[in-house]
């Protein structure tokens, strides 16, 4: 078993061993009440949504992004690429030292 540390050198100790049972949130599929934010886009409304994004409400932002990819090919095509460039990423996670606590990241 791998002994984890904080960040001052202690052994965090695990409380319990059961996994946390609770419901899971999911989304719904379609939204009857889908906003069409394309629709009389103006730079105002624009900047707007992209304030609501920052302050952490992004469904119109996801909203209109759903719409520009579903208007244009191209953006769809240039999408794809980048998403599907890192299925041929060989991942490798190596430890940040040789110290005994960082052998943990090998699965030792």
């Amino acid at each position: 078993m791998v002994t984890l540390f904080d960040q001052f050198g202690r052994p965090v100790q695990r409380e319990s061993k059961q996994p946390l049972r609770r419901p899971l949130a999911t989304a719904p599929i379609t939204d009857a009440w889908r906003e069409y934010v394309a629709s009389g886009l103006t730079p105002v409304r624009l900047a707007n949504l992209f304030k609501e994004a920052d302050t952490g409400d992004i469904r119109r932002q996801a909203e209109l992004f759903d719409q520009i990819e579903e208007r244009d090919g191209h953006i769809v095509g240039e999408i794809g690429k980048r998403k599907n460039v890192i299925l041929d990423v060989d991942f490798q996670i190596t430890p940040a030292t040789d110290d005994t606590r960082d052998e943990g990241c090998r699965g030792g």
